[in-house]
């Protein structure tokens, strides 16, 4: 069965979040993208200027100090890490009508890298399903994301700490593209990448690191 798979070279702990989406327009993407850091601040805001009316954002955002996160304003959580200090986050909405938003976490330390990208509608975008990997530490991962729907979208949050390096990711195959990132903070990075699906069969495995 298809798998989506993450894989690199140097033995490091690695977070993997993906999220695919149904309703997405399947030419022009991304919308936008962009990375922030901050390390004085014990909340974090991302703000992304988005070009088409009622586009989603996905966000990754990696906590240098390994701590557990809370979403903010225009931010739902998708996955998270517990002590691994990475979370994946969405807007759970469509954002209308385009230009800038924020998406806003908080912790109970400083120490912020963030990677943002905004996708486009054709139709109504909806999250469809998201799953997780983690290798602590390895060099690569491989889990499932069962996906259904027509104009689909598929979306990847990375965290890694410092050493890896010739990052690839694949979903069934195809490869995915890296949209924005790294985001370094300290010595960890958080990108965020992206592969257009259209429509297609359930894809379903199991999770496993090396």
């Amino acid at each position: 069965m298809p798998n989506l798979v993450v894989s690199w070279t140097g033995s490091v702990n690695m977070s993997a979040a993906a999220s695919s989406y149904t309703g997405c327009s399947q030419t022009g993407t991304p919308d936008a993208t962009g990375t922030n850091t901050s390390g004085a601040s014990t909340t974090f805001a991302e703000s992304l200027t988005t070009v088409a009316d009622n586009c989603w954002i996905v966000w990754s955002v990696r906590h240098n100090s390994g701590d557990d996160q809370t979403a903010g304003v225009n931010t739902s959580e998708i996955n998270s890490f517990d002590g691994f200090g990475h979370t994946y986050y969405d807007t759970n909405a469509a954002q209308t009508p385009a230009g800038s938003k924020t998406l806003n976490a908080s912790s109970t330390s400083a120490g912020w890298g963030g990677a943002i990208m905004s996708f486009a509608p054709n139709g109504t975008i909806a999250r469809d399903a998201n799953a997780t990997g983690q290798a602590s530490p390895g060099t690569s991962i491989t889990f499932a994301i069962t996906a259904t729907g027509s104009n689909r979208y598929l979306t990847l949050g990375l965290m890694y700490d410092d050493g890896a390096s010739s990052i690839t990711a694949t979903f069934d195959g195809t490869s995915m593209t890296k949209r924005a990132g790294p985001a370094q903070q300290g010595s960890t990075n958080a990108e965020v990448w992206n592969l257009i699906l259209g429509d297609a069969a359930t894809t379903t495995s199991t999770s496993t690191s090396t």
